[in-house]
């Protein structure tokens, strides 16, 4: 049976009609395998009227899958405005986007999700999760984003709402050189003043340049696991007064915040590609870098409730009321090379290294009623995080035509995510209620200097063969088969450090009224005044690995020309360890958590097509699973480098299983004009859920809940509107809705202080809906009109009675231009947030959280060589 493609069919008729441009021959044209030529007067036509190919039209990629997913490519995200792939996908039906960073699929959490670039799994630079923050990855260096919502065999199995597989761009059909550079105006930020402070001279580059970098003598100290002590009659094996006021006074004193003037947000890029052939060799190259520089200040309401019994039921007291004002500098760069060798259409060589950074250096001053100590509160902290991933994957593709066009792929990636947070500052000053004075707080936790870092390595590699089949009962066959192996390390440790009050001269309430860089001066640290201390837990270091191995086997048939089948089994064996100890004691308690599993993960998806009709049916069911992080897993408590909640894991956890069941019909007329509808449902056996211990410390935990539950629908359309008019050919519109429903069952035993043992799972959006109007004059004009609106979901559980703290519904409205001043130079027009609506967290009713994002200009432009 041979298989032809309308492309290479307009290949043909493109090499019979030299002068024939390309977009001549439109999708439009094209019906059920057959391109039928248009007569345009401005050109001569070929003699040949009809090409008819055996194979079927596809217009869109998710048609042409066996599983039910969505397609983003480089267009959608410039006709949107997207700069990175979260703000993209967000705009897909039933994904929304959660801290700006990971995408939740089908309201389910982002430990049921995975992302992949190029087929190979990637590191996450998170604290204390494997999930990846896509807004790492910019959309200039991404060709396509595959959605697939449905589970196939050559999928990893950790996979519940769906899998993220972004592709990279590839060798160049010809040359290019472009530069491209954009200037942003930031409606709470620019031009205004905001808070900084002095950081050191390489911060615009994203990385720090040693400021920030533990001094020598605090380094010599605190060298091959020493704890920073000092020597005294219980305890000998420290430093004596004298180092340790040495090492004090190394640290920087610098602690002020500054007002300073804040200016636009800028970025630049470049991107170059070169294609040689050498008779049937042809070799390429692509390459590019770019950098953005951008600010943002908020001003966040921040409440808490306390919980009163009343007659009429429970009722939310106001605890603390507070206000959260911060600046905070984003510095974005990446670096992409991807290179390629193909030897005819068989043999395909492709090597790609990509180098993401992104650092964020935050200045912010918590102000108000801190309720537990009944006092007004000044809460200063400085903070810069980097956040990197480096990859380089090679793979390779090699077709055998005569062996049944068997088809080798295989690949190998090596990956590492890392995360940098160096001296971390946070300090505080009480408010004296009869005066009115900031005086410095002597408490423990008055003040604290923290160094974090975390690495996170990522090897994945395997292959697999497919084979063309001509199979019984006048069927064809795609028969596949594989194996992979991913290989994980991680590694965190974190050492935290203080000044505590040792003598007279720190309670001199005169010294700590001054600012805190004059308070902590060199004069005054040292026996009679503040002395460092290293207050480092014995938990906050760990770590972690993981061993993946997989081999699947799936065969997608064509069972007739009205109905396809894909019907595959992955088994997985995977090896997971989580190792945390005593930084100074390593040899003594440490903790190890082991979680093996070994499973099978069938699938099958089936999908009838009604050619006349441009329709299909897909039915799908499959198993999958979802494994426990790393911390997750160890009894060890811990408290999070960014919340600052304390957390303990539980070593009883086990795995999760869901099944999934899933319809969508799919209907493609008139071009790419399209509509589908999906049905849903999922059924998830001991998922891992978040719940808070009874007991003073309302430590956070895991468990194992007995079942949960998610389903729902999605719309999906794109239309041309030139049925309205004539006049509104160069217009369409597309849009979605989701609507999504949960439940999560939590066991008596496993409630501690949750309100709800039944509720809706956390983080997932009741609805999703996007719209977008656009025009494309196809010449010089591009424009787009783009909404996106989320329902509530539950930020975080209630307790005690209280009522769960939820986000309530947000939407945004951006408008997008583009223009073509000729084949070189591109200008582009971006305005954000044009609606400038809070974002509002409450509970009961009342704010939790609440800030207004504001609006956002940016011009870009850029230049074709």
């Amino acid at each position: 049976m041979k298989r032809k493609s309308y492309v290479l069919a307009a290949a043909i008729l493109l090499a019979h009609q030299p002068k024939l441009a390309a977009q001549e021959v439109s999708a439009d044209t094209v019906v059920a395998g057959q391109i039928t030529l248009t007569e345009r007067p401005a050109l001569p036509m070929a003699k040949i009227e009809e090409i008819v190919t055996t194979g079927r039209y596809v217009p869109d990629e998710k048609r042409a899958t066996a599983a039910i997913s969505n397609v983003i490519d480089a267009e959608a995200f410039q006709r949107a405005g997207d700069s990175n792939v979260a703000d993209g996908l967000k705009r897909v039906a039933g994904l929304n986007l959660q801290a700006g960073r990971f995408i939740y699929i089908r309201g389910l959490g982002e430990r049921y999700s995975s992302s992949m670039i190029n087929g190979s799994t990637l590191p996450s630079p998170e604290p204390l999760n494997r999930v990846v923050p896509l807004d790492l990855f910019p959309a200039s260096i991404i060709d396509s984003v595959l959605v697939q919502k449905t589970y196939s065999a050559q999928l990893p199995a950790e996979f519940a709402g769906g899998t993220v597989q972004m592709r990279t761009k590839a060798v160049p059909d010809e040359a290019f050189f472009e530069v491209s550079s954009n200037l942003g105006y930031a409606g709470n930020t620019s031009f205004q003043k905001g808070f900084t402070y002095d950081g050191g001279g390489k911060d615009w580059l994203g990385t720090d340049n040693g400021t920030r970098a533990i001094p020598e003598s605090l380094q010599s100290a605190i060298a091959d696991g020493n704890k920073l002590r000092k020597n005294s009659a219980i305890f000998n094996g420290g430093v004596d007064a004298a180092e340790l006021e040495t090492i004090g006074e190394s640290l920087s004193n610098n602690y002020s915040l500054k007002n300073s003037n804040l200016g636009p947000n800028t970025g630049m890029g470049a991107s170059f590609g070169t294609r040689y052939e050498l008779g049937d060799v042809v070799l390429g190259l692509t390459s590019s870098l770019s950098y953005n520089n951008s600010w943002d200040s908020k001003d966040v309401i921040r409440n808490s409730f306390s919980v009163n019994e009343t007659e009429s039921g429970v009722e939310l007291t106001p605890f603390d009321r507070q206000v959260f004002s911060s600046t905070e500098q984003t510095i974005e760069s990446s670096m992409f090379v991807t290179g390629g060798l193909q030897y005819k259409d068989d043999h395909t060589i492709k090597a790609t290294f990509l180098k993401l950074r992104k650092a964020d250096d935050q200045a912010s001053l918590l102000t108000g009623f801190q309720a537990t100590e009944s006092l007004d509160i000044e809460q200063t902290r400085l903070e810069f995080i980097s956040r990197e991933l480096s990859s380089f994957q090679i793979e390779g593709e090699h077709v055998f035509y005569k062996w049944n066009e068997l088809t080798l792929n295989w690949h190998y990636s090596g990956a590492q995510a890392t995360r940098n947070a160096p001296d971390m500052r946070q300090f505080r000053f009480d408010i004296n209620p009869i005066t009115g004075e900031s005086v410095f707080s002597v408490r423990g936790d008055g003040n604290q200097r923290v160094w974090s870092t975390l690495k996170d390595n990522n090897d994945d590699f395997g292959f697999s063969a497919k084979l063309f089949l001509q199979t019984p009962f006048s069927t064809s066959t795609d028969l596949s088969f594989g194996m992979n192996r991913v290989e994980k390390d991680r590694a965190s440790e974190i050492r935290r450090f203080a000044f505590i009050s040792q003598g007279v001269a720190s309670n001199d309430q005169d010294l700590r009224l001054l600012p805190l860089d004059q308070i902590l001066s060199p004069e005054n640290i040292g026996p009679a005044a503040f002395e460092l201390r290293e207050t480092t837990r014995s938990t906050d270091t760990y770590s972690a690995d993981q061993t993946i191995d997989a081999y699947f086997v799936e065969a997608d048939v064509e069972l007739s020309p009205s109905f396809r089948l894909l019907a595959g089994l992955r088994w997985e064996q995977s090896k997971q360890n989580v190792t945390t100890f005593d930084l100074f004691k390593p040899e003594v308690g440490a903790i190890d958590s082991r979680l093996n599993s070994d499973d099978l993960f069938p699938v099958v998806t089936g999908t009838y097509i009604l050619d006349e009709q441009n329709m299909q049916f897909r039915l799908g069911y499959s198993k999958t699973t979802s494994r426990p992080d790393f911390r997750e897993l160890s009894p060890s408590p811990f408290t999070h480098p960014v919340t600052g909640f304390e957390i303990i894991g539980n070593p009883d956890l086990t795995v999760a299983f869901i099944k999934n069941y899933d319809f969508r019909w799919e209907w493609y007329f008139a071009g790419t004009d399209n509509v589908s509808i999906g049905l849903f449902y999922k059924e998830l056996q001991n998922p891992i859920e978040a719940v808070i211990e009874a007991g003073p410390a309302n430590r956070r935990t895991f468990i194992n809940a007995d079942v949960a539950e998610t389903y729902g629908v999605e719309f999906d359309a794109s239309k041309q509107l030139d049925f309205i008019s004539d006049r509104l050919e160069n217009w369409y519109v597309s849009g979605n809705l989701s609507l999504i429903e949960s439940t999560v069952d939590i066991r008596p035993e496993d409630a501690g202080l949750l309100t709800n043992r039944t509720r809706a799972l956390q983080g997932q959006a009741n609805y999703i809906f996007n719209m977008q109007l656009g025009y494309d004059d196809l010449y010089r004009n591009r424009v787009s009109l783009v909404y996106n609106l989320t329902g509530e979901k539950i930020r975080e559980v209630g307790v005690l009675g209280a009522p769960d703290v939820v986000d309530d519904a947000y939407g945004e409205l951006d408008l997008v231009y583009t223009h073509y001043w000729n084949d070189k130079l591109t200008m582009g027009f971006k305005a954000k947030n044009l609606m400038n609506n809070s974002r509002d967290t409450t509970q009961g009713g009342l704010i939790v959280n609440g800030f207004k994002e504001g609006r956002n200009l940016s011009l870009s432009l850029n230049y074709d060589f």
